[in-house]
């Protein structure tokens, strides 16, 4: 036999408070009775002595022949039914007893031994109510009995806890014990119902951590789930959403799915629906870390007061699972600032409306009802309302309970109404248990669960609701499938039941239910580590510790070993914790999950404690990937100066933990914290060796360095003519002014005689005079050069020292080679004439090729359109009048040797001239023309010319005098600088005259 009646066995309470045998207990009230016949004492006394021995079918056979020796004898009928319950023959235990009770209602025995039949009985779900019903009343029988009315009370509440309603056992037994100061109960009645009010809470616990049966999830669908995790850890919160739901919709009981819907659900604000899937999700996965986090947190932070209860209580479920979680216990503090006892109100059930002709007529139907409706009027009245009102719940029910029929135009009314639907399955439900005499009794003699003539009625109505989504129709459903044996459907039904909504009313008796389908009912043989978790759930850690058997050893289980750890993680014993794990780490199987607790847990220990732990752990554990192992390795680099080792772990820790973004670490922010420090002081490090290396070579090396700089500075300092050009445009017409002196005085005149020196007819003295007189040749090419230094100073440029310079400076070079040769005693003619090759040759050519680098200015229209342009907008701005230049552009696509600066200064004071000559004269005329020309030297210049209309004479004797400064002075300043002339001629008519500027090509 069960548990239960073994209870009924050992436990019946006397009035002193010393257990003793039922069947011994029978037995002395039965001898009390003078009327039962010598047959049958006799019978009973051997069947006692045969149950006393263990020979139960003796014990049978015995009280089956004292009970037919006195059929009024009660307490035979009890210890034959308690006999026949030993041996599992339940139908004749259960008629045995029931048959007690009618010789002897007020008699508890026999009462609280059919309450133990029936705790375990299969078909109890299917009866429940009517047993507990039944069971009411014997306590009310026994209102003058207080031994057997406690006996009873605590039967009735174990067999309340059996069908899982467990709230209503606790009901029972809580007034019992409420007042601790009341003479009412013995000690060791107390103890008794504290017992079962613990037990009844272990049930609880312990049903509450099983998980349901979870879903046959493809390869392809998890594959998705994962798309969903990293989707969310990217911040598309919608795609997310998406996924999940498609994956809700396939699969309603799988947590994970839940999980991902409701952390979707939040990122996008909708906290309501996101709590909805994530209460379903901790109610199909009890064990789920990860979701009760992710509830408690969610609760926590977007909740108001009503739910901070609910949310200490996720929070404290997820440390429970994982204590690691340290960030959880912040909130909690938090939470306890916003706790507070508010109920949220209940919306009322929706119901379809009746006409309030209905309403009259049932009514007058109830009142004749109530007298007892002599002349059927009242039922004829249920009848026509429900003809104006089919879908009339009430008056349906009524109608059931007077014929034990329900109109089929009811039923099609209330086809596709789900509420109203089960509204009329309760209603037929529960008046089929009343409807008649002897019903209830009638119900409990049918201990094979047969379904009544009601339970088939409402069988299809049933199906519907639950097709309707009504949710309570689903539990019913199981109940059902329960009672004709379909325990795969009903599974299937209870899975769906919890996971519709997030706190079903009848979410203890499903999981009661579920716990006794798959075989898990056991009462009183938890395992100590599923009762630490228990404990530890009650916030009661040294319970959980006791519960697991006190200290870690090596001898210990490794389950048990990483529970213990667990427990003083919890408690904040992190040093206990840590050799809790270790030892569990060292054993090898199934250490795996110790393993990564012991890295987490090293991951986050203080400094203190973290500094003596041995590292091989650790290591094995990071050699498998685990993020947290290598974060502990990296944290002991770190600490040991190791900076680059340190980094290096960091880095790879944190890649690791990105990568799972459904798994929170606490160590992540820490981590980040010190690789920052960490990098910074590698930095610093890296920083101050350099410097010390800096600071090295600089002191070995300072007056190398030093050297090296002044002879750099000496050896490349300044600008070649060259690059002083390309620099500064501006220099050309100095340079072009010394490269033509210099190849007409010195390279024409001074040295050309060196060439003469292979005649022998040449006098030595003339050659000297050429070149050395008044001063050497190469003392002009210096002087020269000294003068082109100055205007490139002025310019904001340095030259090169003449000897550094490579056009003047080897110029002067060879010049002053050939000076030296004409001054020694005999002369080297070979050398003299090689450097008078030299000279007109590659001398010659580098001058000429230092003139080729002056600036060129391309002259077109579209730049004489914007000079123009711009010479119009200052004339109008001074109020002058402007008259539009005619232009005369026969080869309009030439080069100046002129910077573009100068050119556009020389054109503008042209044009500006020509425009103040014509200003008064209302039919003056200006053009600008730009003309190719040769002179007698067959050089081609171009030349830019404005004329203008106005009777003015203008000739370049007049010009010549100006003041520099002003308009044409400007213009004749600028063409001789940059190797130009002025020209002025007549012009044709309708013009008068023409000014130009005229440059070589």
């Amino acid at each position: 036999m069960t548990a239960a009646l073994a209870l009924a066995a050992l436990w019946l309470v006397a009035d002193g408070g010393a257990p003793v045998d039922a069947p011994a207990a029978a037995s002395e009230i039965a001898t009390t009775n003078p009327a039962a016949k010598s047959g049958a004492r006799a019978a009973h006394e051997a069947g006692l002595a045969a149950l006393r021995a263990g020979r139960a079918n003796d014990a049978a056979a015995f009280f089956a022949r004292a009970a037919e020796g006195d059929p009024a004898n009660a307490a035979f009928a009890t210890d034959l039914g308690f006999a026949l319950a030993k041996l599992g023959r339940r139908a004749e235990a259960e008629a045995a007893l029931r048959a007690a009770i009618d010789k002897d209602p007020k008699r508890f025995y026999a009462y609280v031994n059919l309450a133990d039949l029936l705790a375990d009985d299969p078909t109890r779900w299917d009866r429940r109510e009517a047993i507990v019903a039944f069971l009411d009343k014997g306590l009310e029988k026994l209102k003058d009995d207080r031994k057997g009315q406690l006996n009873l009370l605590l039967r009735v509440a174990a067999f309340e806890r059996a069908v899982g309603r467990t709230e209503a056992a606790r009901a029972r037994l809580a007034p019992l014990v409420a007042d601790t100061t009341s003479a009412a109960l013995t000690p060791a009645q107390r103890k008794r119902v504290l017992d079962e009010l613990d037990a009844i809470t272990l049930d609880e616990r312990s049903r509450a951590l099983e998980a349901w049966p979870a879903p046959d999830v493809s390869a392809g669908d998890r594959r998705l789930a994962d798309d969903a995790t990293t989707a969310l850890a990217a911040g598309r919160p919608e795609d997310a959403r998406a996924t999940a739901d498609a994956l809700a919709r396939r699969h309603p009981t799988w947590e994970r799915a839940r999980v991902l819907r409701g952390r979707a659900l939040e990122a996008l604000g909708r906290v309501d629906d996101a709590a909805s899937d994530l209460e379903i999700a901790v109610n199909l996965a009890p064990s789920d870390a990860e979701a009760w986090r992710a509830l408690g947190r969610l609760l926590a932070l977007q909740g108001g007061a009503l739910e901070a209860d609910r949310a200490d209580e996720a929070l404290r479920h997820a440390l429970a699972l994982e204590p690691a979680w340290t960030d959880l216990r912040a909130l909690r503090e938090q939470l306890a600032h916003r706790r507070a006892g508010l109920v949220a109100p209940t919306p009322a059930p929706r119901a379809t409306p009746p006409t309030d002709h209905a309403r009259a007529l049932f009514q007058e139907a109830e009142a004749w009802i109530d007298v007892g409706d002599p002349a059927g009027l009242g039922r004829d009245l249920v009848a026509q309302a429900l003809s104006e009102s089919p879908a009339y719940v009430a008056a349906a029910v009524t109608n059931y309970s007077l014929t034990g029929a329900v109109p089929d135009a009811t039923i099609a009314a209330l086809w596709n109404d789900g509420d109203a639907l089960w509204a009329l399955v309760s209603g037929v439900r529960r008046v089929a248990g009343t409807r008649a005499p002897g019903a209830l009794e009638a119900r409990l003699e049918k201990p094979d669960g047969r379904a009544t003539a009601a339970d088939a009625l409402v069988r299809p109505w049933i199906d519907r609701a639950v097709t309707l989504d009504v949710q309570e129709a689903r539990f019913a459903r199981a109940l059902a499938r329960v009672a004709v044996g379909d325990r795969p459907g009903a599974l299937d039904d209870l899975a769906a039941y919890v996971a519709r909504e997030p706190r079903p009313a009848h979410l203890a008796e499903a999981r009661a239910l579920r716990a006794g389908l798959l075989g898990r009912e056991a009462e009183g043989h938890l395992s100590p580590e599923l009762l630490a978790r228990i404990r530890l759930f009650e916030d009661r850690p040294d319970a959980a510790l006791r519960a697991l058997g006190g200290a870690c050893a090596p001898n210990v289980p490794v389950d048990r070993l990483t529970e213990m750890g667990i427990v003083h993680e919890y408690a904040g014993r992190l040093a206990e914790a840590r050799a809790c794990y270790e030892l569990a780490a060292a054993i090898g199987d199934g250490a795996d999950a110790a393993s990564r607790r012991l890295a987490r847990l090293d991951a986050r220990l203080p400094d203190d404690l973290f500094r003596g732990v041995a590292l091989a752990p650790l290591r094995r554990t990071a050699a498998r990937g685990d993020a947290a192992a290598t974060w502990a390795l990296a944290r002991r680099a770190g600490d040991e100066g190791e900076i680059d080792d340190a980094l290096e772990g960091a880095d790879r820790a944190l890649v690791a933990a990105s990568a799972r973004a459904d798994v929170a670490d606490v160590w992540v922010p820490e981590a980040h914290a010190a690789r920052a420090r960490w990098a910074a002081a590698g930095q610093a490090r890296r920083l101050a060796d350099a410097e010390r290396r800096r600071r090295i070579v600089v002191g070995a090396g300072l007056a190398v360095a030093l050297a090296l700089a002044l002879f750099l500075r000496r050896r490349f300092a300044g600008k070649t003519l060259a690059a002083a050009l390309a620099r500064r445009p501006a220099l050309f017409p100095d340079v072009a002014r010394v490269v033509g002196e210099l190849r007409h005085d010195v390279l024409k005149h001074r040295a050309g005689v060196l060439g003469m020196a292979a005649d022998p007819a040449t006098s030595r003295d003339d050659l000297r005079k050429a070149l050395l007189e008044p001063r050497p040749a190469s003392a002009d090419v210096a002087a020269a050069y000294e003068a082109l230094a100055h205007a490139a100073k002025g310019q904001g440029l340095t030259l090169r020292p003449l000897s550094r310079e490579p056009v003047l400076g080897a110029l002067a070079a060879d010049l002053a080679r050939a000076e030296r040769s004409l001054a020694a005693p005999s002369l080297d003619v070979a050398r003299v004439l090689a450097l008078d090759e030299r000279l007109r040759g590659a001398h010659a050519e580098r001058l000429a090729a230092l003139l080729q680098q002056g600036p060129r200015t391309r002259l077109d229209a579209h730049t004489l359109s914007d000079w123009i342009a711009a010479v119009e907008a200052t004339v109008r701005a001074d109020g002058e009048r402007w008259v539009a230049p005619a232009l005369a552009l026969g080869d309009l696509d030439v080069e100046l040797p002129v910077e573009s600066a100068a050119l556009h200064a020389i054109f503008a004071n042209l044009l500006r001239n020509a425009q103040a000559a014509v200003a008064s004269d209302d039919g003056g005329r200006v053009i600008v023309r730009v003309t190719r020309a040769r002179d007698v030297t067959g050089r081609q210049l171009v030349s830019l010319d404005i004329g203008d209309s106005a009777s003015a004479a203008l000739t370049l004797e007049a010009i010549e005098a100006r003041e520099s400064g002003r308009g044409l002075a400007i213009v004749r300043d600028l063409v001789r600088q940059w190797r130009g002339h002025l020209v002025v001629h007549p012009e044709p008519a309708p013009f008068t005259k023409v000014v130009g500027a005229c440059f070589p090509a």
